[in-house]
């Protein structure tokens, strides 16, 4: 797992690290470098570095943005949840043929777990 320093490379891992938030094992495996050698980059290059915390910085960001619209929907409830079930059933020549389709949906209720879990550690002084 010794690979040249690049350009090019250092711009894919900045490119990756900023598109989904990743452990430091897991950059260096997808780009087949080990972590010695990334942090040996980051400590030589300050301004590698400098954009790879922002990097990081910004897949966090997004990560976090996304678990938050999530709880929202949690919290609030009204949307529709689809549920699918597939019935096959063996013919005498011993192939799966669909036997039945059955399709509910359904409006979800607010989550009390997650209104729970936002006023425990947003309002942790009203809770007792």
């Amino acid at each position: 797992m010794n690979k040249k320093k690049s350009e090019k490379l250092l711009k894919a891992i900045l490119d990756a690290t900023r598109a989904e938030l990743l452990t430091t094992q897991e950059l260096c495996s997808r780009f087949r470098i080990s972590t010695k050698s990334l942090n040996n980059w980051l400590r030589e290059d300050k301004a590698f570095e400098s954009e790879y915390r922002a990097a990081q910085f910004e897949a966090l960001r997004s990560t976090f943005s996304k678990a938050a619209s999530s709880l929202l929907k949690k919290i609030e409830g009204g949307y529709t949840i689809r549920t699918e079930r597939t019935i096959y059933r063996y013919n005498k020549k011993g192939e799966a043929v669909l036997a039945s389709k059955t399709i509910t949906e359904r409006e979800a209720e607010p989550e009390l777990q997650a209104i729970a879990l936002i006023l425990r550690n947003t309002l942790p002084q009203y809770i007792e």
